[in-house]
């Protein structure tokens, strides 16, 4: 398979949402919420953009404390961890208001809310935009920190990939064409879950190379994933 990325319907909105965060104006909430789940490509769309724009880009963890994380960002953002909380967060945001980026967290679904909270008061504090990302439950949970939701400025959802996200990757990503046969028992097989396309896409491409195949047809579809 080629190493190239696709551009699905995900990944465009995904775009769009980075670009108008980018960009708004001052004063503006600059908080969105990438949302699905899981296995449907966000964290690889979110790691591609921060390579690629100088966004920055952190993945939570269930362990994280707010010292902890504050820490990861410090690092992300070239700079030396205080050892105080007061004078990291003051690093950080002196950081950002210095030189404003793109930031990106990744798996909001496991940390304890005092670390969505530290978010939040950077982002109020520089009005840094960030891209928050998480799977089922993120909205119910961050609606219970009142307030943060309603600073939002876009809620997107990230969904299984169709028939013209499918034919958008195997032209992009597959070396052998992929029969409109083959991508309709692709996407049965794998509920249009991008993870297991992937898998399932590659071993048929391996399968029918090995049968020197001219094409990726039905017969290569593994029995199950």
């Amino acid at each position: 398979m080629k190493s190239v990325f696709a551009m699905t319907k995900n990944v465009k909105s995904f775009l769009a949402v980075a670009k108008r965060l980018e960009t708004k104006e001052a004063g503006v909430p600059g908080l969105a919420l990438v949302w699905g789940t899981r296995g449907l490509g966000k964290t690889r769309t979110a790691i591609w953009y921060a390579a690629k724009n100088g966004a920055v880009y952190v993945r939570a963890k269930s362990l994280w404390t707010p010292a902890w994380m504050l820490e990861e960002l410090a690092v992300e953002l070239d700079l030396v961890p205080a050892k105080r909380k007061k004078d990291l967060f003051s690093d950080i945001c002196n950081a950002l208001i210095e030189k404003p980026r793109l930031i990106i967290v990744d798996e909001v679904n496991l940390p304890a809310l005092k670390c969505l909270e530290a978010l939040r008061d950077i982002h109020d504090t520089t009005e840094t935009p960030m891209i928050l990302i998480g799977h089922d439950g993120i909205i119910p949970r961050l609606k219970r920190m009142g307030p943060f939701f309603s600073r939002f400025l876009y809620i997107t959802e990230f969904k299984p990939l169709d028939e013209e996200d499918l034919e958008e990757f195997c032209r992009a990503c597959v070396d052998l064409p992929v029969s409109e046969a083959a991508r309709k028992a692709v996407l049965k097989l794998t509920g249009g879950n991008f993870r297991k396309i992937v898998v399932v896409l590659k071993g048929m491409e391996i399968r029918a190379k090995t049968a020197k195949a001219k094409e990726i047809t039905p017969e290569f579809l593994p029995r199950e994933v």
